[in-house]
């Protein structure tokens, strides 16, 4: 990977490296580097995920046990266009930044962001300060991220600050899920919403990444979950993780349900593709049709 274009997320000025910490020439904020990555966080330490997300953080210190659990077991069946999209329209030199990467690297060229330092990460860094400069990057991937901040508009406002013109934008967000926090979960977003929300973006496709049947499993797990546990909190999430598995296979009838012109309205997953005008002229965010 080439060398990264780190800025200070308060004033944006580029910062001088330094073995322990970076430094901004303006605002002499500085930022710590432990193993090898900076730590961007205002507001200290990352918040803690909850009792029920510290074990399968650990399993994502693995990304491939990961992928492979997440693929077989999991109620989403993923459809439609994919974050390759826009790995293949920019290329391999391009600046392309993961918000809330997890542990995951995409490409050589994709920087990997995240509120934890798990292996594969690059910085630790907040969605809604992003550590680069105006207009310095090529690319943003962001996927099921955007539910879990309490402002997300402002995540994405910092998306369209960071790109140049004509960089592009990749989003994945959920639409019919159950509430699953890490630490917390704040917001679902229909088709016009996630329009809505992207609306200073020129849009290149929008659809459904996980289908009718995925939501239905989900849902439908959660809520025998609930019956079977009386609601208990520490045995709820338990019992519906191993219905989930259960009913995972139904999610392949997504492969036809999920392409169906309707699919969006019962999905649980939508995507947006984007690209920002490359004028620098803000798109109004106003009401939007659905194509």
């Amino acid at each position: 990977m080439r060398p990264i274009p780190w800025a200070c997320p308060l004033c944006r000025v580029l910062l001088a490296s330094g073995q322990e910490a970076l430094e901004c020439p303006a605002c002499r904020a500085r930022y710590p580097v432990l193993e090898g990555k900076p730590r961007f966080l205002a507001g200290g330490p990352a918040p803690d995920p909850g009792w029920l997300a510290r074990p399968k953080n650990r399993i994502r210190r693995h990304p491939r046990l990961y992928e492979c659990i997440l693929r077989v077991l999991s109620p989403i069946f993923f459809t439609g266009k994919s974050a390759r999209v826009l790995l293949d329209d920019l290329g391999p030199d391009a600046l392309i930044v993961e918000v809330g990467a997890g542990n995951r690297r995409r490409a050589p060229n994709v920087v990997a962001l995240d509120l934890y330092a798990f292996p594969y990460v690059d910085a630790v860094a907040d969605a809604v300060r992003l550590p680069f400069a105006d207009g310095s990057v090529d690319g943003i991937l962001s996927e099921v991220v955007l539910e879990h901040l309490p402002d997300p508009r402002a995540a994405v406002d910092e998306m369209a600050r960071v790109l140049r013109p004509a960089g592009r934008v990749w989003c994945v967000v959920p639409f019919l899920q159950p509430f699953h926090g890490a630490p917390s979960d704040f917001g679902r977003f229909t088709v016009p919403g996630v329009r809505r929300l992207f609306g200073a973006f020129e849009e290149i496709a929008c659809g459904v990444r996980g289908g009718p049947t995925s939501a239905l499993i989900w849902v439908l797990a959660d809520w025998i979950a609930i019956a079977l546990t009386l609601g208990a909190r520490g045995l709820r999430a338990p019992v519906s993780y191993a219905i989930q598995a259960l009913l995972s296979p139904l999610k392949l009838l997504d492969v036809i349900l999920a392409r169906l012109p309707e699919a969006h309205v019962l999905a649980s997953i939508l995507y947006f593709y984007g690209q920002k005008p490359e004028s620098g002229r803000q798109l109004l965010r106003g009401p939007v049709s659905h194509k």
